[in-house]
């Protein structure tokens, strides 16, 4: 059986979601988002946050009222389906290779054939044997199946009738089913789609990653060299488009988009949805918390410290009263959060990599760690060799235990004697306990808060 954990959406009492930071995928099924991290499937629901838990997604699908979850198990794969309104899932474990899904039916590659099942009546579909062999995929949504032959597309209806829905130039290197069997596919770097019960056409300029389905099989969203742009998948004609550092989300109904400099999720009028969807390191000074979210957080007293969220960093330290942002290039912001400098950072990412840790050495330096090297790095972006082996400065022991990045997400509290209290399915990279709550982090930039007494 599946874990439900429920979360308040900001800030408040009770276990708590501050900031979802930069999930491994964003969607919406047309009136929610949902966001996947190593934990399984969040699903925000106005004021309230459902965790459904599948420790490693390896796939998601997602239709009005039913999400899918496809993950590894310990004897092959598992599904996980849910309604994200109140989840109470339902769960299958198949000894086989891989599963694709949609909300009705699941096609089963057991390695040297493929096979079918209908998930509503627990019971397998009979398939021709050229779909078997042609890697066919169950629609996102309604029961049905799409697969390609030689650059022929076929459609198998909930009636299992099998009927050819058209070409494609040649073979796909990929193609993926859309609701009711609409579907997209890669063909010699281009994308070709198709609304249920139309012909493939090619749909010119959209990237081939992160491409959304509207829950009607009609329109497509996804991102552009520009920007991102909706088109009509019967007439490829472009619906909406918007310039900018934009990334498709889906639909709720209009066009929703993930601003990426700000984090926020916002629908094609402008109006913002949810925010907080920003990628950043953490760093922590007493009771002040820096990063999640892209912003500054007061532990003690639960809230935000900063009305704007200005951190993107993939490593961050405090260095007396400068916060040190290190990405592509050397950030300083004042512990207010406004900006004090910037500066390239003095390596050579071609022949040295990028840098793997950032510390805080006893005596208040910067130390840059890369594959094979460690240097000293001075607020003005100047290098200097280490003189010895400098060690960072001592953390005090933690009441809190991660699990390992390869084991399924566990967060545990600790008593004074290292016993376990209480444990979360959450897999995190630090935490602490101030003001009686544990806030844990991770450095994709999500923030929770959680009490230790509530069951």
């Amino acid at each position: 059986m599946s874990v439900v954990m429920r979360l308040g959406w900001g800030p408040g009492p009770g276990d708590r979601m501050l900031a979802p930071g930069l999930p491994d995928a964003l969607f919406c099924d047309g009136a929610h988002l949902g966001w996947v991290t190593r934990d399984g499937v969040y699903a925000l629901m106005e004021e309230v946050v459902h965790l459904v838990c599948a420790a490693h997604p390896i796939a998601v699908s997602f239709s009005p009222g039913a999400w899918i979850i496809v993950h590894r198990v310990e004897d092959g794969v598992g599904i996980v389906r849910f309604d994200p309104r109140n989840p109470t899932p339902e769960v299958w474990n198949f000894q086989v290779r891989s599963i694709s899904t949609g909300s009705s039916w699941a096609v089963l590659d057991h390695g040297s054939e493929r096979s079918v099942i209908d998930l509503d009546q627990d019971k397998p579909i009979r398939i021709p044997v050229g779909a078997a062999d042609a890697r066919p995929q169950a629609w996102a949504d309604g029961p049905g199946l799409i697969w390609v032959q030689q650059g022929v597309v076929y459609r198998m209806t909930p009636d299992l009738q099998v009927r050819v829905a058209g070409t494609v130039p040649s073979q796909p290197e990929a193609w993926r089913a859309g609701p009711g069997g609409a579907a997209i596919f890669y063909v010699k770097e281009e994308v070709w789609g198709m609304a249920p019960g139309s012909t493939p056409r090619l749909l010119q300029d959209l990237a081939w990653e992160g491409l959304r389905f509207a829950p009607s099989g009609q329109r497509l969203l996804g991102a552009t060299e520009d920007g991102v742009a909706e088109r009509c998948l019967r007439t490829g004609q472009t619906l909406w488009a918007k310039p900018g550092q934009l990334h498709p989300v889906g639909f709720g109904p209009d066009p929703i988009v993930l601003h990426e400099n700000t984090g926020r999720v916002r629908d094609s009028s402008g109006r913002v949805l949810a925010s907080g969807f920003n990628p950043s390191a953490a760093a922590r000074n007493g009771h002040l918390l820096y990063g999640p979210g892209g912003t500054s957080w007061n532990l003690e007293e639960g809230v935000r410290s900063w009305p704007h969220a200005p951190l993107q960093a993939e490593h961050l330290a405090i260095v007396g009263d400068k916060l040190v942002a290190i990405s592509d290039d050397l950030q300083l912001f004042t512990l207010d959060g406004e900006p004090c400098g910037r500066f390239p950072l003095p390596l050579d990412a071609e022949t040295e990599g990028s840098p793997i840790n950032v510390t805080v050495s006893e005596e208040g330096h910067l130390v840059v760690e890369l594959e094979e090297d460690r240097f000293e790095l001075s607020l003005a972006g100047q290098r200097a060799p280490l003189a010895a082996d400098v060690p960072p400065a001592p953390e005090p022991p933690s009441c809190i235990r991660l699990s390992a990045p390869d084991e399924p997400p566990c967060l545990t509290l600790l008593d004074e004697a290292q016993e376990p209290l209480r444990a979360w399915p959450l897999g995190m990279d630090d935490g602490v306990q101030v003001a009686g709550r544990v806030w844990c982090w991770s450095e994709d930039g999500m923030l929770c808060a959680l009490e230790p007494l509530t069951s």
